[in-house]
């Protein structure tokens, strides 16, 4: 069992010394982790990280290409060499999440045929449109601060498949209108965490969306875990979103009521 003794050394120089045996020694973790509580907390997360290298370093190179479907990644962009060893593995990815994203990634990312991606996009969607990664998606959410340049909207206006579209914190109502008017097979729109408090309702923009029955409105409250259970069961935000659509339209439901949750 890790102890609880106490450190000799500035926890700072400390935490690099485990950090760099980690590295360094990778099979040695599961000793390291039995030093002391602080110890097993710095290097458990090297533990997966390495099995999951070695893993894939393993498998001859047409493994996880046709194996591996759905992917989140979390990593910070410090392990990004890492990250284009999954990436380059993992081609054959259907749904992507990237919380971060590095320059290096996007050749990578572009090359595949996904049909789910989540992540930051300004970058990727204006220099790659033309490649893989757009042709068959279906689900596209934004995650990153996008600049609502007349090109930039082009883009996603363009996306050949796109149904289903999210952004993060946008509270752009005249772009959502363009983009509704504009996209003609979307079928849902989802605004997470749109401030909803003071805006005037009687504006031409705020009556045409609340009258859009493709626009939902939503917090989730534990990212990673709907994410989850989307690629494992199909029964994530978009799922519910889907629901509500159809609520509203059937009657079910106040016709101009946007907030799902």
């Amino acid at each position: 069992m890790a102890s609880n003794s106490s450190p000799t050394l500035p926890p700072e120089l400390e935490r690099e010394i485990f950090e760099f045996c980690a590295h360094s020694w990778p099979m040695e973790i599961p000793d390291l982790m039995r030093v002391a509580h602080r110890v097993n907390q710095w290097v458990h997360a090297l533990l997966y990280r390495t099995m999951a290298l070695s893993i894939i370093r393993a498998k001859p190179p047409s493994f996880f290409s046709t194996a591996a479907r759905h992917l989140f990644i979390s990593a910070h962009l410090g392990l990004r060499k890492d990250v284009e060893t999954i990436l380059a593995a993992c081609g054959g990815l259907e749904n992507l999440c990237v919380l971060y994203m590095h320059s290096t990634w996007i050749p990578f990312i572009a090359a595949m045929a996904l049909k789910h991606f989540y992540g930051p996009c300004q970058t990727l969607l204006t220099r790659h449109l033309s490649d893989a990664v757009f042709l068959r998606l279906t689900h596209l959410e934004v995650l990153d601060n996008i600049e609502a340049t007349d090109t930039w909207i082009l883009h996603i206006e363009s996306l050949p498949a796109l149904t289903h579209l999210a952004f993060i914190d946008l509270n752009d109502t005249a772009l959502c209108i363009r983009l509704l008017e504009t996209c003609k097979s979307l079928r849902v729109l989802v605004l997470h965490h749109r401030v909803a408090a003071g805006r005037d309702r009687t504006h031409p923009d705020e009556v045409a969306l609340e009258q859009d029955g493709r626009v939902v409105g939503l917090a989730t409250s534990n990212y990673i875990q709907d994410w989850y259970l989307g690629a494992r069961w199909g029964e994530d935000y978009w799922h519910d979103a889907e629901v509500f659509v159809a609520k509203r339209r059937a009657g079910e439901i106040n016709p101009l009521q946007i907030d799902l949750r």
